[in-house]
């Protein structure tokens, strides 16, 4: 838990501002408090409220845990490796889906899932090798065409990594959330044309 310090003052009233930040997994969570310095017993109670903190771990997730250790199946594992995602915690969440990949090594869009969480972890390489399995195995699928358009990006290749972006939303017309990343991608080439993003197709 990282703790900062601060004070201001408003309408000659002076504010103290204490704020507390807890890591989870690549999320920050942050609880903020404020009090007038005119009441200096506030601080102890404020200490006492910040120690009492506990992250506590969503229902969905203790039950995929569960149904982990039940039965340990790639479905099962996938969807922990989800879960673990949303919370923030990406080391774990790609951790059981190595597992789940493990079971089914020919499933290409489980693979280049594995390879966008290595990539997002910034373990660039395996996450590269893992995109370029999916695509092999599954070239047409918008999961391996983001995977390997998050490798190119990742390695600092904007033209291709936008190439392969265009090709996940032909791919997958409906997602919006591949559609949200291209139009960021191209409003940022806009502004920045020596970027020189490509074309994908005739």
């Amino acid at each position: 838990m990282r703790v900062l310090d601060g004070s201001y003052t408003d309408e000659g009233c002076t504010m103290r501002l204490r704020a507390y930040f807890i890591a989870r997994g690549e999320m920050v969570y942050g609880v903020i408090f404020q009090w007038s310095a005119d009441y200096p017993g506030y601080e102890r109670l404020i200490r006492q409220m910040a120690n009492a903190i506990r992250l506590i771990e969503p229902k969905g997730l203790k039950q995929s845990r569960a149904r982990v250790l039940l039965e340990p199946t790639t479905e099962t594992m996938e969807s922990l490796s989800e879960m673990l995602e949303q919370v923030g915690d990406l080391g774990s969440a790609g951790g059981v889906l190595e597992r789940a990949v493990e079971q089914r090594p020919d499933d290409g869009v489980l693979v280049a899932r594995l390879g966008t969480l290595l990539v997002r972890q910034g373990r660039v390489p395996e996450g590269c090798l893992r995109a370029e399995d999916a695509l092999k195995l599954a070239p047409e699928a918008a999961a391996a065409l983001e995977a390997m358009s998050r490798c190119r990006l990742a390695e600092g290749d904007r033209a291709s990594g936008v190439d392969y972006l265009r090709e996940a939303v032909l791919a997958a017309p409906r997602d919006e959330r591949l559609e949200i990343m291209l139009k960021e991608l191209e409003a940022r080439a806009a502004k920045a044309p020596e970027l020189n993003l490509g074309k994908v197709g005739p």
